[in-house]
């Protein structure tokens, strides 16, 4: 009696579906940077199937959500928008504020290797900042 109930009952949970909205929502939480496990969790589901269902929308959306923001970011910069020029030339074009050891441009930066005499170094800054005063010849 006990294998006519189990053999006319489906064990276990229903298949997993995901629908054209569910899709969309994970779409949007990925491109925003929500974590897997945030996700996952807001489905009610574990991450392996968060990952078999929906692996393009996690691969695809983070990736077109960086373009959009950098596509924006490169329009602002390009309408003007100087913190937006600053932000793109520092991480794009590698430029940078600070001056290198030995920079002719900035005689005052020194690298310093070992230790130094506290007083041999204040002498060199002192040399330095009096060339640096001194007008081009």
């Amino acid at each position: 009696m006990a294998d006519d109930i189990v053999g006319s009952k489906k064990m276990g949970r229903p298949p997993y579906e995901a629908t054209d909205e569910l899709r969309a929502k994970v779409r949007t939480w990925a491109a925003v940077g929500t974590t897997q496990e945030v996700i996952a969790a807001e489905l009610g589901i574990c991450i392996d199937t968060l990952a078999k269902y929906y692996r393009d929308e996690l691969d695809e959306a983070s990736a077109r959500g960086v373009a959009n923001i950098a596509s924006n970011l490169y329009a602002k910069a390009m309408s003007g928008d100087v913190t937006s020029m600053i932000f793109y030339l520092k991480t794009r074009g590698r430029w940078r504020e600070k001056a290198s050891a030995g920079d002719d441009e900035n005689p005052l930066v020194m690298r310093i290797e070992g230790s130094i005499d506290p007083l041999d170094q204040a002498m060199e800054i002192a040399k330095r900042a009096a060339r640096a005063k001194q007008p081009d010849e």
